[in-house]
């Protein structure tokens, strides 16, 4: 039985099969920047407007130790709509940072299961032969 050369390069080429492609999948990183963005905003401004509006002290001086990261935040209302701001900015970024790491780690992962598949069809080749 004769065994045909086969092109590693037009095989490094397919695509991956859909099921696989949905577990691993690249996530977009401005997508997810974006997502991360908006849940990070919305949530420093409900955090900040609810004791705000309520005018409860307690609530108030937790959510007031965010002055200390954040320059010019107060809980207050004009405070909630910088929070969301800089909420924005921040959950943005984190999003941006770890869609990457993420893309960038399956990426090495498949590139190893990859390595590994060739190796152990190459390994009995002259079994084979």
């Amino acid at each position: 039985m004769a065994v045909e050369p086969r092109d590693d390069a037009e095989d490094a080429r397919e695509p991956l099969p859909e099921h696989a492609a949905a577990v691993v999948g690249r996530l977009g990183p401005h997508a997810f920047g974006v997502a991360g963005g908006t849940v990070v905003a919305l949530g420093l401004f409900f955090m900040t407007i609810v004791p705000a509006l309520r005018g409860e002290p307690h609530l108030a001086d937790h959510v007031g130790l965010l002055s200390q990261y954040l320059y010019g935040f107060r809980v207050t209302v004009s405070g909630a709509f910088l929070g969301a701001a800089y909420g924005l900015v921040i959950g943005y970024l984190v999003g941006v940072l770890f869609a990457g790491v993420r893309n960038f780690g399956v990426a090495l992962y498949l590139r190893f299961v990859w390595r590994r598949a060739q190796h152990h069809a190459a390994s009995d080749l002259l079994d084979r032969l």
